[in-house]
C-alpha cells in the first residue's frame, strides 16, 4: 500500500528565492532542520540539478537523496535512495506566486508501520514547509 503526505502553506517571497533555498544543498542548514548537508553527486547542467545526491543528518536520521525534477522556480523532487525504512519514496515540491505545496509518496518498507510513517512524514513535511517559506520571507525582506 502506498501512502501519500501533503503539506501546503502560504507565502510572500519571490518564487526564485523559495527555489534557491529549496534546491541549493547548503542553503538547508540555513533554515531546515538538518545538522548535515552536503552534495554528493553532482547534477547536470546545474550541479544542484537532476542527478545530484544530497546526504542530510537530522538527528539520528542520516539519508541519500536524488535529485529527479529541477524545474526552476517551479518544481522541484527528489527520491530517497537510503536512510529511512521506506520503498519508492518521492517527494515534489510546487512553487507558486503565493504558496508552497510539498507532496511525498512512499510504501513502508515493513508490514504495519504505513501509518505510523504517514503520521511522522505529515508532521515533518508541515515543519519543514513552514520553515522554509518563513526564511524565504525572511530573506525576501533583506536589502
Amino acid at each position: 500500500m502506498r501512502y501519500n503526505v501533503k503539506a501546503q502553506v502560504p507565502h510572500h517571497a519571490d518564487p526564485e528565492v523559495v527555489f534557491d533555498l529549496l534546491s541549493t544543498t547548503s542553503r538547508w542548514l540555513d533554515w531546515s532542520f538538518a545538522s548535515e548537508a552536503e552534495r554528493v553527486r553532482d547534477g547536470s547542467p546545474d550541479l544542484e540539478g537532476v542527478g545530484a545526491e544530497r546526504r542530510f543528518k537530522t538527528g539520528r536520521t542520516r539519508v541519500h537523496e536524488r535529485v529527479v525534477a529541477f524545474e526552476r522556480p517551479r518544481h522541484f523532487a527528489y527520491v530517497l535512495l537510503d536512510g529511512m525504512p521506506l520503498k519508492g519514496y518521492r517527494a515534489d515540491v510546487h512553487i507558486d506566486e503565493h504558496t508552497i505545496r510539498w507532496e511525498s509518496s512512499f510504501a513502508p518498507k515493513y508490514p504495519g508501520t504505513g501509518p505510523l510513517y504517514k503520521f511522522a512524514m505529515t508532521v515533518f513535511l508541515k515543519r519543514t514547509t513552514k520553515a522554509l517559506a518563513k526564511k524565504a520571507e525572511a530573506a525576501a525582506r533583506q536589502p
